[in-house]
């Protein structure tokens, strides 16, 4: 993608765009939700299964929210909808 192609992105508020950059963010949310898992469960031994998933589990999902929020959908920060997502 150019930068000119990435500009465009960061500035569309279209469907194409925000699917686009939903799919991007999926793909850095689980690279981080994996990535933490490895490194507690396998890489520093440090977590169990269980613990190192829910940790990675927790830190991909709220990169997933935070990213959606702010660059997909370009909502404006509110406690509300924070506590409805965590709820969820």
């Amino acid at each position: 993608m150019t930068s000119e192609g990435a500009e465009r992105l960061a500035k569309s508020n279209s469907l194409r765009g925000q699917s686009t950059k939903f799919a991007i963010t999926g793909g850095i949310s689980a690279v981080i939700d994996a990535g933490l898992t490895w490194i507690f469960q396998i890489a520093l031994a440090l977590l169990g299964n269980i613990e190192a998933r829910s940790v990675g589990f927790f830190f991909g999902t709220l990169t997933a929210y935070l990213l959606n929020r702010r660059w997909t959908f370009r909502a404006q920060p509110s406690k509300r909808r924070f506590a409805m997502v965590a709820l969820t």
